[in-house]
Order: C-alpha cells, then sequence, then structure tokens
C-alpha cells in the first residue's frame, strides 16, 4: 500500500499550470529538482477511513480502548523509559479481518 499526505506552502502554486497538470507529474518532479520537496517516514499506525467497513474497524478500536494513535492523556510514569515508537509500533492490537480486535 501506498499513501501520503501532503503539507504544502501556497507557492506551490506557483508549479501547477493549470486545470490539466497531474500534481504528482509535473509540480512534484520539478519540486524535487528545486530541492522543494521533502518526506517523512512514518512507522506507526495507520489506516483508512474511506468506507463504512473502516469506519467500524477505527470505532471498535477507540472504544474498545485500544487505538494505537492515542498516546496523550497518558501519565509521565506510562512514558518514563519509554520511546514513542514502542508504544505506537509495538503494542498494537491485533486486529481480524472481520475489523474487531
Amino acid at each position: 500500500m501506498s499513501a501520503g499526505h501532503f503539507v504544502l506552502n501556497r507557492e506551490v502554486f506557483d508549479y501547477i499550470g493549470g486545470d490539466d497538470c497531474i500534481f504528482q507529474r509535473e509540480p512534484l518532479e520539478q519540486l524535487a529538482l528545486d530541492g522543494q520537496l521533502m518526506a517523512y517516514r512514518h512507522d506507526g499506525f495507520f489506516c483508512t477511513m474511506d468506507t463504512y467497513r473502516e469506519y467500524r474497524r477505527l470505532s471498535n478500536l477507540w472504544s474498545g480502548g485500544n487505538a494505537p494513535w492515542r498516546v496523550w492523556g497518558m501519565t509521565r510514569a506510562f512514558w518514563k523509559d519509554r520511546p514513542i515508537r514502542s508504544v505506537v509500533r509495538g503494542e498494537r492490537p491485533i486486529i481480524r479481518s472481520d475489523g474487531r480486535s
């Protein structure tokens, strides 16, 4: 799976030639050539929520207290000597194919 999100500066519009422009081609290629394109690799939890099935899956994780993206509200004792990566990546619940945890 390949997914991405963009955080853009308004100046990116200078790279878009018009309505027929394919953003992933000319603008991104030129931004890269100009040294203006950067990336961040996220190794944590990721799930789209484009369908009702995905909504149910994420809702079940949240209501069951197993949402791996919820890292706020944890006590200091929880975070002591614990890198964020291990919390987000290493303690993720097992998800069954039916979307329930």
